[in-house]
């Protein structure tokens, strides 16, 4: 995994390219706060963004699978530029749940999304009802023409190291 400043993610050319960027790290250390600001600046290029929660997400999924709308939220799903999943590592799921999240994210592959994660890799399987397969399987999706970013230092350390200045100042001032 890259360090917070070695990614070039400031020019949002990932999303273009459609690859992921998967923030990985401890609670606190700013992996949510990169991702609201890239999501604010695809905004300003007149890009679409969706941010959820990996819960919300699954809850939404689960009431639509209910309602026989899913394909409908699928459909919706697909037309962001950027999406952004937050609290990926959080909360475990159900078998169900996690086949419904892995065929929900596994639309988007190839086409764009924003992970992030307060758990490694290696740990996925206890998020996702201990199935190593289908853990396996959502880290091959989500991994896929991704940059992986890994900050362990907190935010004010990278986010001095990574952003210019008037990025800096906008982000600790708007949040």
């Amino acid at each position: 995994m890259s360090n917070w400043r070695d990614f070039p993610y400031l020019s949002l050319d990932f999303i273009d390219a459609g690859q992921n960027v998967i923030l990985g790290g401890s609670p606190g250390t700013g992996k949510t706060h990169i991702a609201i600001g890239l999501g604010i600046k695809a905004c300003q290029q007149g890009k679409s963004v969706l941010f959820t929660s990996i819960p919300k997400m699954l809850t939404q999924i689960r009431e639509c699978h209910s309602s026989r709308t899913l394909r409908a939220l699928e459909l919706k799903f697909e037309k962001y530029d950027l999406v952004i999943c937050d609290e990926s590592g959080y909360i475990s799921f159900d078998k169900p749940g996690a086949e419904m999240l892995f065929n929900h994210i596994s639309l988007r592959t190839g086409i764009k999304s924003t992970i992030t994660s307060n758990k490694s890799f290696d740990k996925w399987h206890e998020i996702f009802g201990m199935d190593p397969v289908l853990t396996a399987a959502l880290l091959d999706r989500l991994t896929h023409k991704s940059f992986l970013v890994h900050n362990s230092t907190g935010i004010n350390k990278a986010l001095l190291l990574a952003i210019p200045c008037w990025w800096q100042y906008f982000l600790f001032h708007l949040f």
